[in-house]
């Protein structure tokens, strides 16, 4: 076992980490409620690694792909999770002959997950994908509002910071019915 940040402990034989989940409000619910569905991968924002629970190592990736709801306007949600990511397939294109690899890596259970390195292609972010809904645990639900930078007389921005509102940050459990 290792142990986080959060000072959980995490398998490491199983290469169990943290990543972040960003996605609608309603799907939030859906997760929370009942865990993660492969049927639905894909309908919000596509699937470029293949149908499965797109995770990232940074808030800001996942932050992408939440909205605001409607009964909290200007607040958004992500999911911390819990993710068994196996032994990992490293990929940095995204193209149908990558697909056709991928699965058959999956196929024959070389691998388990797959690291979609955009960072080491295109300077932006690292995506894991886990093809196994029970492989990832929605632990946490985090609740915030975005805060941009105010503009200077020369129109740079100055330092952004992130906002907490007063809302609790709830431990999501399969069957939770509580929206803060």
């Amino acid at each position: 076992f290792c142990q986080n940040d959060l000072g959980v402990e995490l398998q490491e034989e199983l290469n169990e980490v943290y990543l972040w989940h960003g996605t609608s409000p309603e799907s939030v619910r859906g997760i929370l409620e009942g865990g993660f569905n492969l049927q639905l991968a894909g309908s919000g924002a596509g699937c470029m690694f293949g149908k499965g629970v797109y995770l990232a190592e940074c808030s800001s990736k996942s932050d992408e792909y939440s909205s605001a709801r409607a009964e909290l306007p200007g607040v958004y949600c992500v999911l911390l999770c819990r993710a068994i990511l196996g032994k990992v397939y490293r990929v940095t294109e995204g193209t149908r002959a990558t697909l056709r690899e991928i699965q058959r890596n999956l196929d024959n259970g070389e691998y388990d997950s797959v690291l979609g390195d955009r960072q080491a292609a295109r300077g932006t972010y690292r995506e894991f994908v886990v093809y196994s809904d029970e492989h990832v645990y929605p632990e946490y639900m985090v609740l915030y509002k975005r805060c941009f930078p105010s503009p200077r007389d020369d129109g740079v921005g100055e330092e952004g910071r992130v906002h907490m509102p007063k809302l609790s940050s709830l431990r999501a459990t399969h069957g939770c019915q509580h929206w803060v």
